[in-house]
């Protein structure tokens, strides 16, 4: 685990290059999770889409300029109820994700939230042969697929290492999600050894997928896994990870500690020099859905 946290000191003004100046550069977030993660039995989720949205546009601020600021944000809610090992896609599941996508769409065509976008997208769980919970016909018409590994949460590293070998081949996923450890219910799990997550990044980079930075668990990316992330420049996705409220602003000034979950990612992947080309969050929304089409193509291709 990480000792101690990163002290923010984001509101320099300061504009770099290649790394990431500041929480003004953020643009979005990859992870959120809506009211529908109960139908998965997660009963944490409990805001609708449009009360996400609503939260984002009067606490948060939709992005103008060179002001911090959302410009997109991401309901990856789960699949399936992934307290038990999944066994595969099923047609009912495929049939919610699509009627939430319907949803989504629907809400960004009404002018509700003058821009802001809202992506639709999933957190898929693994089965234990390293396929996602859901049918790939689904995923390919999504914005955005993590695909996490969540129960059992003692799962040895060798095994999860071998599931992410085979998920990664998946054209879909974009993001492997909180890979490395996680704190649930009380109990401290870190999941992979260095050389385990260094393997883990490695397959990322090689089929362009992200490793997500998860907000909610930044315990678990010690100095030599980040370190290991900004040297293999992969790309990084950073996520809230958002369930129970949605924890970005805490009653306090817009880019101050009222963005507590952005300072601290945003600090600890400039600390370790991530360049900002590979943060997915600093992408413009049609840069990053121009990425996530260009690697599907190019991985589709490769396999046919």
């Amino acid at each position: 685990m990480i000792e101690g946290s990163p002290k923010p000191s984001v509101e320099t003004g300061e504009k770099h290059a290649e790394t990431l100046a500041s929480i003004r550069d953020l643009r979005g977030d990859l992870h959120m999770h809506s009211l529908a993660s109960q139908e998965a039995n997660d009963d944490r989720g409990t805001y609708t889409v449009e009360e996400l949205a609503s939260y984002i546009r009067d606490h948060v601020g939709i992005k103008e300029g060179d002001q911090p600021g959302v410009e997109y944000i991401s309901i990856t809610d789960h699949a399936t109820d992934d307290k038990a090992i999944p066994h595969g896609p099923e047609e009912a599941v495929d049939r919610r994700i699509l009627a939430q996508k319907a949803e989504i769409d629907r809400l960004n065509e009404s002018g509700k939230f003058p821009g802001l976008t809202i992506q639709a997208g999933i957190e898929t769980a693994l089965t234990p042969t390293g396929n996602p919970d859901v049918s790939d016909h689904v995923l390919e018409q999504l914005d955005v697929v993590i695909t996490s590994i969540h129960e059992p949460p003692d799962l040895p590293g060798d095994k999860r290492v071998e599931m992410y070998r085979r998920v990664v081949e998946n054209p879909y996923v974009d993001i492997l999600g909180h890979p490395f450890g996680a704190t649930w219910w009380g109990e401290n799990f870190d999941w992979l050894s260095d050389e385990q997550a260094r393997e883990v990044i490695d397959l990322a980079k090689a089929h362009d997928k992200a490793i997500e930075i998860n907000a909610a668990q930044l315990d678990y990316y010690s100095p030599a896994i980040m370190q290991a992330i900004a040297d293999s420049e992969v790309k990084v996705s950073f996520g809230t990870d958002t369930h129970d409220d949605p924890k970005i602003k805490v009653n306090e000034p817009l880019g101050t500690s009222g963005w507590r979950p952005y300072v601290k990612t945003a600090e600890l992947m400039k600390e370790f020099g991530i360049r900002k080309d590979n943060i997915l969050n600093t992408y413009p929304l049609a840069e990053y859905q121009a990425w996530r089409q260009a690697r599907i193509e190019k991985f589709t291709t490769a396999t046919e």
